[in-house]
C-alpha cells in the first residue's frame, strides 16, 4: 500500500479489496510453485486510448488509460504469486480494420480473455466471431456491443442464454443453458470487481479466475470462503454475552447486518460497516470473536512483495531513526529560527487502500513517547457513513523502530481487531512539500 502525504491538502480517494475464497473447480490443475512456470495468460482488448474509471494522481482531471492500468495490474499479479502470470493489452486502432486478424494468435492463446468498451459494430462482430471459436473457459465482455455479450462465459455458464430462459424452472435452466451455481456466483462477483474498477479489483478478479478455473493460487484461496458451523459454535461458546449485548443495541445490530453482506476478508466493505456503526459494544464483540478466539479462523501475513528500499538520504545527509521520526511528526522548519511557522502535521492526499485511505479528510498526527525510540501515531479522519452522516474518528497506534533505518512497526487495536503493519519511508521532498510511505 503506497500512501502519499502533503501538508495542508485534502485526501484523494483510493481503494483496496482483500482476497477471499471461491469454491474449487474440477477444471483446474494442482499447485505448481516453480517460479519459472507460466500458469496463465491474460489478454485485455480495449479501443486505443480507452479511459478507465481511475483519475491520474499527477493530473486529477485526467482518467488513467486502460493500457496504463493493466501495466500496474500485471505487476501486482506477479507480486501475488511466485509463478509467472503473463498479461497483454491489445489496443484496437480505429484506422486499422485488420488489427484483430493480426492479433488473433494472441487472442487464441489467452486463458482469460477480457474486452472492455468494444462498441464499434464491425469490430464487435469480428471479435465475436473469434470468441465463438475459442476453447478458453473464461471470456468476459464489459460495456461492449450486444453480440459480444452473447459470447461471454464463465466455465459452463453463458449469462445471456441463462437469462433468456423461464424464471420458473431455474434448476432446468442451469443444466440446459449451462453453468453451475458456482459459475453463476463467480460471474456476479466478477461484475462487482469490474464496477469497482481499480487496479486492486482487477488484480483480485484475475487471481480469482485463475484460482477457480486454472490452478490454485494461494493469494486467492480466501475469496468467497463459506462460513462454517464451527464459526457459529465458537461465537456461541465463547462470545455469547458480547453477541447478545450487541444485538440489543440498534447501531451494533445494524453493523452486524451490514457485515453479513460483505464477502469474507473484504476489508473495504467490512471497514465501511464498522466505521459507519462504530460503538463500544461492537468493539467488545469483535475483540472476543476475532482477536481473542479467532472464530473466523482468519490469518493475514504481511506481503513480501513489492519490497521497495527505505529512503537513505535526506537533504544530503544519511537518514537515521531520529530524522525519520522528525519527518513523521512533520513540524519542521523551526531549525532555522522561524517562529512564525505553524506546527502543521501531514494530511493524506492519496493512498492505495480504500479501507483506510479513502476519507474526505485525514490528519496524520505523530508524537514521541516517554521511552527512547517509541513514537505514537493518531490518525484523525472524517467519515461519510453509510447512513449519510459526517463523523470524525480517531485511532491510536504504537510505533516501534524496525530492523532497518527507515522502517517502522505499527500496531493498533481498531474496533477490537489487532492490526500489525510494517511501514517504511520511501520519499520526502527536501522542501517538505510531499512525503510518501509504503506499508
Amino acid at each position: 500500500i503506497i500512501s502519499y502525504f502533503h501538508l495542508y491538502l485534502t485526501p484523494i480517494a483510493s481503494y483496496n479489496v482483500n482476497l477471499g475464497k471461491i469454491p474449487h473447480s474440477s477444471l483446474r490443475s494442482s499447485v505448481n510453485t516453480d517460479s519459472s512456470t507460466t500458469i496463465a495468460k491474460i489478454v485485455l482488448i480495449v479501443p486505443e486510448n480507452h479511459d478507465s474509471r481511475i483519475n491520474s494522481f499527477d493530473e486529477p482531471n485526467r482518467k488513467i488509460k486502460y493500457s496504463e492500468l493493466f501495466q500496474q495490474v500485471s505487476k501486482r499479479l506477479n507480486w501475488s504469486d511466485t509463478r509467472r502470470i503473463d498479461s497483454k493489452t491489445l489496443e484496437i486502432k480505429a484506422d486499422d480494420e485488420n488489427y484483430l486478424q493480426k492479433a488473433e494468435t494472441d487472442i487464441k492463446s489467452a486463458d482469460i480473455l477480457i474486452s472492455i468498451g468494444i462498441n464499434d459494430p464491425k469490430t464487435a462482430e469480428n471479435l465475436a466471431e473469434i470468441q465463438r471459436k475459442l476453447k478458453t473457459d473464461i471470456i468476459l465482455n464489459f460495456d461492449s456491443a450486444e453480440n459480444l455479450k452473447k459470447s461471454t462465459k464463465i466455465g459452463r455458464f453463458f449469462p445471456t442464454k441463462f437469462e433468456s430462459g423461464s424464471k420458473t424452472i431455474s434448476a432446468f435452466r442451469a443444466i440446459y443453458k449451462g453453468g453451475s451455481s458456482s459459475d453463476r456466483k463467480i460471474f456476479q462477483l466478477m461484475k462487482i470487481f469490474y464496477e469497482r474498477g481499480t487496479t486492486e479489483d482487477f488484480t483480485v478478479m484475475i487471481l480469482s479466475l485463475i484460482n477457480e478455473y486454472i490452478t490454485p493460487v494461494p493469494a486467492a484461496e480466501e475469496i468467497k470462503r463459506k462460513r462454517k458451523f464451527r464459526t457459529f459454535g465458537c461465537i456461541l461458546k465463547n462470545c455469547r454475552k458480547q453477541l447478545f449485548s450487541c444485538l440489543n443495541e440498534p447501531s451494533c445490530k445494524l453493523c452486524l447486518k451490514c457485515l453479513d453482506n460483505c464477502l469474507p476478508n473484504d476489508q473495504v466493505c467490512a471497514y465501511r460497516c464498522i466505521i459507519s456503526y462504530e460503538t463500544e459494544k461492537m468493539s467488545n464483540f469483535s475483540l472476543c470473536v476475532l482477536t481473542k478466539h479467532n472464530c473466523l479462523n482468519n490469518f493475514a501475513a504481511i506481503p513480501k512483495f513489492p519490497n521497495p528500499p527505505p529512503m537513505k538520504v535526506f537533504r544530503g545527509k544519511p537518514m537515521d531513526f531520529n530524522t525519520c521520526e522528525d519527518l513523521f511528526i512533520g513540524w519542521l522548519g523551526f531549525e532555522n529560527g522561524n517562529e512564525k511557522l505553524k506546527k502543521w502535521s501531514w494530511k493524506v492526499v492519496m493512498g492505495q487502500n480504500q479501507a483506510y485511505d479513502h476519507f474526505p479528510n485525514q490528519h496524520m498526527i505523530f508524537y514521541r513517547g516517554k521511552s527512547e525510540g517509541v513514537l505514537w501515531y493518531d490518525p484523525v479522519f472524517e467519515v461519510n457513513t453509510l447512513t449519510g452522516e459526517s463523523v470524525w474518528r480517531r485511532r491510536h497506534y504504537r510505533v516501534r523502530r524496525g530492523e532497518q533505518t527507515g522502517t517502522f512497526h505499527f500496531s493498533v487495536l481498531d474496533n477490537g481487531v489487532v492490526s500489525a503493519e510494517l511501514w517504511r519511508i520511501v520519499f520526502v521532498a527536501d522542501d517538505l512539500r510531499s512525503f510518501s510511505s509504503f506499508a
